[in-house]
C-alpha cells in the first residue's frame, strides 16, 4: 500500500465570534440596530437609495481628491 501525503489548508483559530470595531463603525451598528427595531425611523424606498448613492459619493470624492493648480492670466491675455 502506498502512503501519500494529503494537503490540509491551515484554519483558523476559532474564535468567539466577537471582532474589534472602530468606535464609528459601533455606533453604525447601533444605528442600523435601532431603525430594523423600528426604534428610530429612516428613510425608505427610492430616497434610502439617493441616500445611500449621496453618501458613496461623497466617499469616492474625499478619496479621489486630486490636486489643483492655480493658473493667472494677465490683464492682456497673455501668459
Amino acid at each position: 500500500m502506498i502512503e501519500m501525503a494529503i494537503f490540509r489548508a491551515p484554519q483558523a483559530r476559532p474564535g468567539n465570534g466577537r471582532r474589534i470595531v472602530s468606535t464609528a463603525a459601533g455606533a453604525e451598528i447601533e444605528r442600523i440596530e435601532r431603525l430594523l427595531s423600528g426604534e428610530e425611523t429612516g428613510p425608505v424606498g427610492d430616497d434610502a437609495i439617493a441616500e445611500r448613492d449621496r453618501a458613496w459619493a461623497q466617499q469616492n470624492a474625499a478619496e479621489q481628491r486630486q490636486c489643483t493648480l492655480r493658473l493667472e492670466v494677465s490683464d492682456d491675455g497673455q501668459h
